[in-house]
């Protein structure tokens, strides 16, 4: 793994969470109007995000990429934090 791959791959984590704090942001500035679909806007966001991380991994696998060693972590922990806020959205009295 090189540095400047590293490097990238923190700059895109970094604008994923600007985006992120810059979406939650906009939401709350237009919840009136947008509260009544904040499940449905919710759930289509959880699932574009996880097949842009699926197509992602699937894409540098078959390049044969060098990954950090964080990212295999990290890309797990983003899958069960995804099922988890599946599991929030559809299954009733869940936490």
């Amino acid at each position: 793994m090189t540095d400047d791959r590293s490097s990238l791959k923190v700059a895109e984590l970094l604008s994923l969470a600007g985006l992120a704090a810059a979406g939650a942001g906009g939401a709350l500035l237009l919840q009136q109007w947008l509260g009544p679909y904040a499940v449905a806007i919710f759930a289509v966001g959880l699932a574009v995000h996880g097949v842009g991380m699926w197509s992602k991994h699937r894409i540098e696998a078959r390049a044969q990429v060098r990954t950090a060693a964080w990212e295999p972590i990290l890309y797990g922990l983003c899958w069960l934090a995804l099922v988890a806020l599946a599991a929030f959205l559809l299954v009733p009295g869940f936490p």
